[in-house]
């Protein structure tokens, strides 16, 4: 056992069925007579797939095959091995199609239908690909050994044809080979399982194939002329490295199918520790330059409109459930939503690192070699049994994993799995295929214990596709709620569901409508359907119908005010000089500064330049136009960025000046900042620094001016964030009073609890108490979210309980409308891997613990219990070599916790910071005092680098724009890139109802790190900054 497992009603008696994939024995084909019992008929039924040397059997499938109404059988084979290197093969056994005689026996006709093909079959899915009618299949035909760790594997040099996928087209009932005609690659993958959706919404069905090992996965998207283009590159920015099972569902019923993909990613800390391969840095890089970036993960990708798939994994909760194999969608509580079933389970814990180390050394690439296992003593490896998963969809891409709760305990090794409603009451049992042990069903009793009502849907196709397969169903329910469903050949690894479609209707008695897309592009309309019972939706004999188009109006039309495009420096890796920093800090920019620069009363832009580069000024003439001015009167030094930068007349002369901050992670010992004045021609000068002098090689994020000392000039502060190469060595903040031009350092009065604030990130100036001078409010990493109250000769320091994160911005604004200012604050967000609160804080631990005279900054976090070190065992013992022999075994590093992992001696002399809180949140003034409100759920999906308080749809209350996405991400995590911005609609009352930015004509999913608004010729506009590539620009209507 272990294979597929396929479910279908074989007899239309109205009971699905069950067909069992054998392995290394013959399948088993159960007749369901009722009340969950079922009779054994493989016999005679005429099922015979396996003798002594036969092929192992995998993939099971319920198919219509000719269009009669009865559910046939398709089996495939592992059915050819042989000598690679001289091309001689062994046949095993070909493919089997056993076609329904109506009388529960079946006729085996593989051949007549071009369906017996010989090769590795690991994966087949019939779908319509051409829109005629009837259903086409794509295989899946596994690969021939080789180092699978190894690029070079993967190197164009085409498959052997056993091994290559195939697209084979169903003409007049018969397939026919159209895989090159059709563009399917000729590549050396390993599949395992293949998706079907219609990712784009154009009326084709597109195909997702997931590969395992370093091939990346791959997204036929379908041309509709019976071809298809490679576009996983356009869609994705990464896969997991050992895609396992797939399956498209449609999470959050926006009317777009997401993606969610299985890897291995052991779920607690001890296994993750022991068993994640600690690939370097360079593996990463190879990978994402030949393949695409993958890690070692699940993922679950939100369709964005159908332009583009973004990772939720560790938002959403599902990204670490041990080796993944069948993983489905299905409503399984009936409330409507899609809950996630993941099964899992490997004979041997083939990753355990301490058994591919004594056996492949540190070439951990080798693990994969054939000829390296086979010297390995297999039997040596660990055997770990683990419980299969279900996630419950909590909405908004949230899932709560209710495996115990709902009653998944047992421990086994599990492939293919599915879902049917065995005993036809309203809801899904599991049924999963085992390794090594009996299959198991699970009763679900969700009928039993929600009283949640369902509706269950089987579908007549006009064609020979008798079961509609392919069809997308959209519900609406009583609460004026949409929920979308497909129904698909086969869902997860080697498995197929009951060709039905069972929704949940919560406490709804009736759903209003339901609309069904059949795959020949006819929409029919069904209204008023009972709930509680089974409904036959038929193409033929329906009316066409077509839905009014929605009247959309975006509040944003792009721009082409101003031409930029960011030229970050990729050469610099901040990981391969200090291995235990959690992000990098080389990659900060640009950012943008509004004023008017050269004294002509219009306002003119700045954005700062990347590494080397200096920034571009942009000057605003009377035209609207905008000309463009570079300056070159920075240092001309190699690799130096600008940072905080801002447009304020610092003198009192009446024109106004430019101030930069500038430096390097990169190259530590030039760190510079200036002020630039511009004149009537657009033309710098470089100013003296006026006394603004410091001791200290900081990089300043951050500057913010106001008059604190109420003498008529500006004054300023100037936030650290970093000592080059001394990540966990705070910085110094500084704060300068103007005098007439001149600035001296701030006495104590002023600057006594100034000095070591933290990372900070950004500072603002502004009134927060109401006493008509000027505050002055902090947010930065490793700090909470400090505001220091001006006393008229002095601040006093403040800090909102609770509020220790990791921010990257901060902004000022009446959320409330009662007269006082609140705040606003981007935070990391929660797609990533830690979770923090004040009972179980991410902590930042940094000392010189090998006494050896440099900075090791550990990062720790709790997962479930479990206080450990974020750093996996290999990059730990680099960068202190003394720790090799105490932590020569990964098994002994595993269960080493926050309290033992080094001695009382070691950390005697460290520092400790917490971060407490790492979402983006609201925090209204009270008068005098602060309450913490948590944006809504969607706007924790990335990091957030900009936020832009804005009456954007002229109601009259503020709302709040929202963009980010981070490409500084620690290396085995990859980008956090699943925003496209988020619009949060101010209701006046300090709430906010959260939007994706896409829906009011922006695209904000590049790396954003400013926005600001300029007024042209009596007109908004939203200027975009973004981290590698082009500034953006959108008219506000």
């Amino acid at each position: 056992g272990g294979g597929g497992v396929a479910a279908g009603d074989i007899n239309n008696d109205g009971l699905p069925d069950l067909l069992f994939s054998g392995g290394v024995q013959n399948s088993g084909l159960f007749l369901n007579e009722g009340d969950l019992h079922f009779k054994d008929i493989t016999k005679s039924a005429g099922i015979k797939d396996f003798e002594e040397g036969d092929a192992y059997t995998e993939c099971v499938n319920f198919v219509d095959i000719n269009g009669d109404g009865f559910l046939d059988i398709y089996i495939t084979k592992l059915g050819i091995a042989g000598d690679f290197k001289t091309g001689q093969f062994t046949d095993f056994g070909a493919n089997l199609l056993y076609v329904n005689n109506g009388d529960l026996t079946f006729t085996e006709k593989a051949r007549e239908y071009g369906l017996d093909l010989i090769g590795q079959t690991i994966a087949a899915q019939f779908f319509d690909y051409d829109n005629d009618g009837d259903l086409d299949v794509y295989l899946i035909q596994g690969s021939e050994p080789g180092s699978t760790f190894n690029f070079i594997y993967y190197e164009k040099k085409p498959a052997f044809k056993w091994f290559r996928d195939m697209m084979l087209e169903n003409q007049d009932g018969r397939f026919v080979d159209v895989t090159d005609r059709a563009g399917i690659l000729n590549q050396r993958n390993i599949g395992l399982s293949i998706s079907i959706s219609d990712v784009n919404n154009d009326g084709f069905q597109d195909i997702y194939v997931a590969n395992d090992f370093f091939g990346r996965d791959y997204l036929y998207l379908n041309n509709g002329d019976k071809t298809f283009r490679e576009a996983f590159k356009t869609y994705f920015s990464k896969s997991p490295m050992s895609s396992m099972g797939s399956d498209f569902g449609d999470v959050d019923d926006d009317g777009y199918e997401d993606l969610f993909v299985g890897e291995m990613m052991p779920a607690t800390y001890q296994r993750q520790k022991t068993n994640l391969v600690p690939f370097s840095i360079q593996v990463y890089e190879q990978c994402a330059r030949e393949q695409a970036p993958q890690y070692t993960r699940n993922m679950l990708s939100r369709n964005f409109g159908g332009k583009r798939l973004r990772d939720l994994g560790f938002f959403a909760g599902v990204y670490a459930t041990e080796w993944s194999w069948s993983s489905f969608f299905f409503d399984a509580d009936l409330d409507g939503r899609k809950d996630l079933f993941i099964a899992n389970g490997i004979r041997r814990d083939m990753t355990n690192m301490d058994y591919v180390k004594s056996n492949f050394g540190e070439s951990y690439t080798e693990m994969a070699n054939p000829v390296k296992q086979k010297e390995a003593n297999l039997v040596n490896i660990p055997s770990v049994t683990t419980p299969n998963f279900i996630f419950k969809n909590g909405g908004d891409f949230q899932f709560s994993d209710v495996s115990k709760d709902w009653g998944l305990t047992d421990k086994v090794h599990t492939r293919g799995a599915t879902y049917a409603d065995l005993d036809n009451d309203g809801d899904l049992e599991l049924i999963w295929n085992n390794l090594d042990a009996p299959p198991s069903i699970y009763k679900n009793l969700a009928r039993e214990k929600t009283g949640n009502h369902y509706l269950k849907l089987r579908l007549k196709a006009a064609g020979r596709n008798t079961f509609g397969i392919g069809a997308r169903v959209e519900i609406r329910n009583g609460h004026g709620e949409k929920r979308f469903f497909a129904l698909r050949n086969q869902r997860g690894f080697q498995s197929t569901p009951e060709p039905v479609i069972l929704a949940g209707l919560d406490r709804a008695a009736a759903a209003d409508s339901v609309i069904v897309y059949w795959p020949s592009g006819k929409t029919t309309l069904h209204p008023g359907l009972a709930a509680d019972q089974t409904h036959l939706l038929e193409e033929s004999g329906s009316d066409d119908w077509t839905p009014a188009p929605a009247a959309v109006q975006p509040l944003f039309s792009a721009e082409n005010l101003i031409q930029y495009v960011h030229p970050e420096n990729h050469d610099y890796v901040d990981f391969k000089n200090e291995r235990l920093i959690p992000r990098t800090y080389s990659k900060m920019g640009p950012y943008i500064a509004t004023g008017d620069l050269n004294n002509d009363r219009r306002t003119d832009i700045y954005i700062t330049g990347a590494g080397g580069k200096t920034g571009t000024a942009w000057f605003q003439t009377a035209s609207g136009a905008f000309s463009k001015r570079e300056y070159a009167t920075r240092p001309p030094v190699a690799n130096l960025e600008e940072y905080a930068t801002s447009i304020f007349d610092y003198d009192g002369d009446g024109h106004n000046e430019l101030f930069l901050t500038y430096g390097s992670n990169e190259n530590g010992a030039l760190i510079g900042k200036g002020f630039y004045r511009f004149d009537a021609g657009g033309q710098s000068t470089i100013l003296p620094l006026p006394g603004m002098t410091t001791d200290q090689l900081i990089i300043f994020a951050t500057a913010a001016h106001a008059d604190i000392d109420g003498d008529g000039d500006l004054d300023i502060f100037l936030g650290g964030l970093l000592k080059p190469g001394e990540f966990g060595n705070m910085p110094r903040s500084y704060l300068f009073l103007n005098d007439k031009g001149q600035y001296t350092e701030a006495g104590a009065s002023w600057a006594k609890d100034l000095a070591n604030p933290g990372m900070v990130r950004k500072a603002v100036f502004a009134d927060i108490n109401g006493d008509q001078r000027p505050d002055l409010i902090l947010a930065g990493e490793w700090m909470g979210i400090q505001y220091y109250i001006n006393e008229g000769n002095g601040f006093s320091k403040q800090e909102i309980s609770g509020t220790k994160g990791l921010w990257n911005t901060l902004e000022v604004f009446d959320a409330d409308g009662d007269g006082d200012l609140d705040l606003v604050a981007g935070n990391l967000g929660k797609n990533q891997l830690w979770r923090a609160s004040a009972s179980k804080p991410l902590t930042l631990l940094a000392g010189d613990f090998d006494k050896n005279g440099s900075l090791d900054p550990l990062i720790f976090y709790y997962q479930g219990d479990t206080r450990g070190v974020f750093s996996n065992r290999d990059l730990f013992v680099s960068q202190m070599p003394l720790m090799n022999k105490k932590y020569w075994n990964f098994s002994d590093f595993a269960n080493a916790s926050y309290n033992n992992i080094l001695t009382p001696e070691e950390r005697a002399d460290a520092k400790t910071y917490d971060a407490e809180e790492l979402e983006t949140c609201l925090f209204i003034n009270d008068g005098g005092t602060f309450s913490l409100r948590r944006l809504p759920a969607m706007a924790q999906t990335s990091d957030c680098e900009a936020i832009l308080p804005f009456d954007f749809n002229k109601d009259g209350h503020v709302d709040l724009l929202l963009a980010g996405n981070s490409n500084q991400m620690h290396y085995e995590s990859g980008n956090m890139d699943a925003s496209e911005g988020w619009l949060l609609i101010g209701k006046g009352d300090g709430s906010f109802t959260a939007h994706d930015a896409g829906e009011y004509g922006l695209d904000l999913s590049g790396f954003v790190r400013d926005l600001d608004m300029i007024g042209v010729n009596g007109a908004n506009f939203l200027i975009v900054a973004n981290n590698s590539s082009a500034v953006q620009t959108y008219r506000l209507r």
